[in-house]
């Protein structure tokens, strides 16, 4: 027997078919891989939604009463315009740090697209002009906030100072792209040493 290899002919024949064949698949895959890019996306904006809501759990079950009658405990004001832009402010006790923590949530517009702002300072170094640690929790169009008095009614602001005492629970409510999403949270309290 004679070894006998490809002739050009069979070699071109080939490559032609395989490069059909790539051809067909990289069609059909091009599309694909733009869906997986709006999936990821997509699952992006909710992971963010899913943090927002995750941290205001957090946050509401570490609120602390102090002793200290110049820090504010929960303050909630209602924000400006038409559209909800509420702020709210918490004084919290947060796992990783020693002493109490003054956290302050907004409604940033300055950007390209309106984020939710997360912004920590330690309580009693809040007049002291340090910066706040800042988290760009969630993208949102709106962000709302309402406070549970003891008759039941939902009110759109609160103030620990003059009511002397915190409300029942709190609602938020954010619209994003993934839609509008509304979380209660009870409000329990400990007393801090601070």
């Amino acid at each position: 027997m004679t070894a006998r290899g490809f002739t050009l002919l069979e070699m071109l024949a080939a490559l032609a078919v395989f490069a059909m064949i790539a051809t067909v698949i990289s069609a059909m895959t091009l599309g694909a891989g733009e869906g997986f890019a709006d999936l990821k996306s997509s699952r992006d904006r909710f992971a963010q939604s899913f943090a927002l809501g995750r941290q205001m759990r957090l946050d509401v079950s570490a609120l602390s009463l102090t002793a200290n009658e110049n820090v504010e405990v929960l303050m909630l004001e209602r924000g400006y315009g038409a559209a909800d832009r509420d702020e709210l402010w918490l004084l919290v006790r947060e796992p990783d740090r020693p002493d109490l923590s003054l956290v302050h949530y907004w409604l940033d517009e300055r950007g390209d697209e309106p984020v939710v702002v997360r912004e920590v300072l330690p309580a009693l170094a809040f007049a002291g002009g340090q910066k706040p640690l800042r988290w760009e929790v969630a993208m949102a169009r709106s962000f709302a906030l309402e406070a549970l008095d003891d008759q039941g009614a939902w009110r759109r602001d609160w103030k620990f100072s003059e009511a002397e005492k915190l409300p029942r629970a709190l609602r938020l409510t954010w619209e994003g792209d993934s839609g509008k999403r509304e979380l209660i949270l009870p409000v329990f309290v400990e007393m801090a040493a601070s």
